[in-house]
């Protein structure tokens, strides 16, 4: 075997593995550009050519970071991969707003927004989908990072000129203003965009979300993260919502809860089927999911919460489980343990009763440290493990 069939072999196996252990998806990249970005992170290691690259990476994972931001060329930008947009503004937001009543609230989660281009950019395409009068009565649009410092810039919403480059003339007269130096996105868009530190790994979902856009984010994390964070994905999402994935990323998560949308743009459906159980509570009844503070109080809930558990919208925050009509001294006390680290077991799953008496179940997944915070996904007795 010659040195170019080897090389070419070991790149392969480079690819292979890049997939396996985090999912990349390497169709969007043209083999030449692929193979530059990763020549300049093989030679910063020291690294002896492919395979020994692949050693590397196994025994210093944090060699992913440079690697993709190297690959993606980590810089985020309004309407970045066009195509994606296109998918957004023409069947996207179309089915999205098909599925809605009329006034019915719009929520979007951007996560990973870094310093604000995909929020604002989503935000452009609604508001100019709905008018700014609907947009600014009914749309919700939750940006999150971990970095401080990218926040500050995304709320600030000032861009120079470069920046502003891929933004069409007529959007950018319809939605910034100028100033010295740059474009300030105006109020009328800004106010609808609300910013908070989130780390995907550890915090709870935002919950009863249409669209959740997260690009180019979950190849920073091993396969295990990826499957924790897809299925609280799946949780934050309603029956029918849009999740857009970055064209780098492939899904994992377990069971079939999310259909293709569109493979080239690799945005995906919640399936509405997936959620949903049989029992005393009803017939179709959805899974409720709730949050607990590591005090043990509720901090959010889905819709189906108000359902299943009697938790009233206008006085749930801040109530103990009990207060909320769920009086199990096993359950409490399971909940205490997990919470504080104290039991051994990563999740829990106990049988109680709801408030109308109906048996339930309740699967409670620990994020975060210790003390924890805690995830709950209820749903009837006897209906599919979440």
């Amino acid at each position: 075997m010659n040195v170019d069939s080897t090389r070419a072999d070991e790149f392969a196996h480079l690819i292979a593995y890049l997939r396996d252990a985090r999912g990349f998806d390497a169709a969007p990249f043209t083999p030449g550009v692929l193979a530059a970005r990763i020549d300049a992170r093989v030679a910063a290691t020291g690294a002896d050519g492919y395979a020994d690259y692949v050693d590397y990476l196994e025994v210093h994972p944090d060699e992913f970071r440079p690697l993709f931001d190297a690959i993606l060329l980590n810089v985020t930008a309004f309407f970045r991969d066009p195509e994606t947009f296109a998918c957004l503004r023409e069947v996207v937001l179309p089915g999205l707003l098909a599925g809605q009543r009329s006034g019915e609230p719009i929520r979007v989660w951007s996560a990973g927004c870094a310093s604000g281009e995909e929020c604002y950019s989503v935000a452009m395409l609604l508001a100019d989908a709905i008018g700014l009068d609907d947009y600014g009565a009914r749309v919700k649009i939750y940006a999150t990072d971990v970095d401080e410092g990218q926040l500050a810039i995304a709320r600030a919403a000032t861009y120079p000129d470069e920046r502003m480059a891929d933004v069409p003339d007529a959007l950018r007269a319809r939605y910034f203003d100028r100033e010295p130096g740059g474009w300030r996105a105006k109020n009328t868009l800004r106010r609808r965009v609300f910013f908070g530190r989130h780390d995907l790994r550890d915090d709870a979902p935002i919950s009863r979300v249409d669209l959740l856009v997260c690009r180019n984010t979950l190849l920073y994390f091993n396969l295990d993260a990826q499957r924790r964070i897809a299925g609280r994905f799946r949780f934050a999402l309603r029956d029918g919502g849009y999740l857009v994935l970055g064209r780098a990323e492939t899904l994992r998560v377990g069971g079939h809860a999310f259909s293709t949308q569109d493979p080239a743009s690799h945005v995906f459906v919640k399936d509405a089927g997936r959620d949903t159980a049989t029992g005393p509570v009803g017939d179709r009844t959805r899974l409720a999911v709730v949050t607990l503070s590591e005090a043990l109080r509720i901090e959010t809930w889905s819709t189906g919460a108000a359902r299943m558990l009697g938790i009233a919208t206008d006085r749930a925050l801040g109530r103990t489980l009990a207060e909320a009509g769920i009086d199990s001294e096993e359950l409490g006390a399971a909940l205490t343990r997990l919470v504080t680290g104290a039991a051994s077991e990563a999740d829990l799953d106990l049988d109680v009763q709801s408030p109308n008496g109906a048996p339930i179940r309740i699967h409670a997944v620990p994020i975060g440290g210790t003390p924890r915070r805690l995830v709950l996904v209820v749903q009837a007795a006897g209906g599919p493990t979440p």
